[in-house]
């Protein structure tokens, strides 16, 4: 909350609009996604979720992490291992972006996908060897509280879609 009574305007995987196609995918053993991560899946599986790691080059950008429900009694602000984790793969949801990133509005959405990376899991404009999401920023960030965030149009591409492919 930013003031007593007065809610934030946007968290991490907040979905943005009525417009909106989720799915449920199943997480895997020693993993964990916190609202507003990247999800990943491996070609021809559409029911795992997966972590991105750019070591990993069977994997395809499925969505985003939503806040839809409360997950298991442990862990109130994320999906841990085996939980059902509902991913937004098409529509506008609120995602993390590396603090000091300007003018994104309207340009192609990547995601950090190297883990030795300080911002590891967030998402950029900037393509360098980032995992293309075939999504675009529909916003410039903001500022809520410690994070930088920024309205992301997941394009909905299918699981099969491998753009390293």
């Amino acid at each position: 909350m930013a003031e007593y009574g007065l809610m934030d305007v946007a968290k991490p995987g907040l979905v943005d609009g009525l417009q909106r196609n989720v799915r449920t995918l199943a997480v895997q053993e020693d993993d964990a996604f916190g609202f507003g991560d990247p999800v990943f899946v491996e070609q021809g599986d559409e029911i795992n979720a997966f972590v991105g790691d750019n070591a990993n080059a069977l994997l395809a950008f499925a969505g985003v992490a939503i806040i839809s429900h409360r997950s298991t009694n442990e862990t109130q602000d994320e999906y841990s291992e085996f939980d059902a984790l509902n991913c937004l793969e098409g529509g506008d949801v609120w995602v993390k972006v590396p603090s000091g990133l300007t003018g994104i509005a309207h340009t192609p959405a990547y995601v950090i996908d190297d883990p030795a990376d300080e911002h590891y899991g967030y998402f950029t404009n900037e393509e360098g060897t980032n995992f293309p999401t075939g999504g675009y920023f529909r916003t410039n960030p903001v500022v809520v509280g410690d994070d930088s965030l920024a309205v992301f149009r997941s394009a909905g591409a299918h699981p099969d879609d491998n753009p390293n492919t």
